[in-house]
């Protein structure tokens, strides 16, 4: 097996099992796709989590009925909102992973000259 058909399943598995993370952009040496793919996957739920548990224990201390609006919101908008973005990233990830492992590894001469590609120019 040549180097780069060892790279791309490397990057197809780190793909599969890691792509929520970006670590197959990072392995290919796209840090930006990478940095983008942990935002969009994992910041909604950061972001989201971590002011929550202080406005949870203040409007809890308060009065019922802003607690019980607070659990609706959070039933209703939050929640979807953490569970949702990373499991898009994680379905993408796989999705991804499977794409890049069912690619044909473009070989070297393949790279200098594109008509000797599938579909390439002749």
């Amino acid at each position: 097996m040549d180097k780069e058909a060892e790279k791309q399943k490397i990057e197809g598995y780190l793909a599969i099992f890691l792509g929520s993370f970006g670590a197959h952009n990072f392995y290919r040496g796209k840090i930006g796709a990478g940095i983008l793919r942990i935002i969009l996957g994992w910041g909604p739920a950061a972001i989201i989590a971590s002011p929550l548990s202080a406005m949870v224990a203040k409007t809890v201390n308060g009065d019922l009925e802003s607690a019980i609006i607070l659990a609706i919101v959070f039933l209703f908008i939050i929640v979807p909102i953490i569970i949702i973005a990373p499991i898009i990233s994680i379905i993408t990830g796989v999705l991804e992973g499977i794409d890049i492992l069912k690619k044909k590894p473009t070989t070297e001469a393949e790279k200098n000259n594109p008509g000797l590609r599938p579909g390439g120019e002749n």
